[in-house]
């Protein structure tokens, strides 16, 4: 039997393709997802892929809407860091379950072979996104917008490596990324945002 729909019912089903798409624009040219972190971003992309749950493209709820990831923007910088934290696996020493030290490294974090045809994981691009994003905040700099984004600027690198601002990166055979702090003021910094969430971390290393 094929589906029939009111004219209420159609009009409703346009009205929210017509708001899901000026979200969307509203989303992409306003430069607000530039300090999102990547857990904001993959809800905002839930939220429009589900158009009911959509809100009306009005004056209020844009005001509204802008306004509560300003005042939130703060605490997508630590969700990033805190959730970064969480992702590394301590089977490297490198790793250390109580803090960040001179370098870090991402498991799994390749697809492909270094010496041929690969390509960095989404997952792992995320949590670069959101490391630079901090160092940037701790560093009182401007956030790169989307033009300058992790995913840019390794467009361009050289061999197995690459090198930036705040740290360098390091690709190796067995799909695991280093990353090789440069600054380590701004480590500190992290590691005081660290301690704010999980108060035993920085203590546990000194027992």
């Amino acid at each position: 039997m094929e589906n029939t729909y009111t004219l209420d019912q159609t009009k409703e089903a346009i009205k929210k393709h017509v708001d899901q798409r000026f979200w969307a624009r509203l989303f992409d040219e306003s430069g607000v997802k530039d300090f999102m972190d990547s857990t904001a971003k993959k809800e905002l992309g839930d939220s429009l892929y589900r158009k009911e749950s959509i809100p009306d493209f009005v004056k209020d709820n844009i005001i509204s809407t802008f306004s509560d990831l300003y005042e939130n923007r703060n605490d997508m910088l630590e969700r990033g860091i805190i959730n970064l934290f969480k992702s590394l696996s301590w089977d490297y020493k490198t790793n250390q379950p109580f803090k960040f030290r001179k370098r870090i490294i991402i498991s799994n974090a390749l697809r492909g072979s270094i010496w041929s045809h690969w390509s960095i994981q989404s997952y792992a691009l995320d949590k670069l996104e959101d490391l630079q994003r901090a160092f940037c905040i701790y560093d009182k700099k401007p956030i790169p917008d989307q033009k300058n984004s992790m995913s840019k600027k390794l467009e361009r690198f050289s061999d197995h490596k690459w090198e930036g601002e705040y740290f360098d990166l390091k690709f190796y055979e067995n799909g695991n990324i280093h990353i090789i702090f440069k600054r380590h003021d701004l480590v500190e910094d992290m590691n005081r945002t660290l301690s704010k969430h999980f108060p035993n971390t920085l203590a546990s290393e000194a027992r």
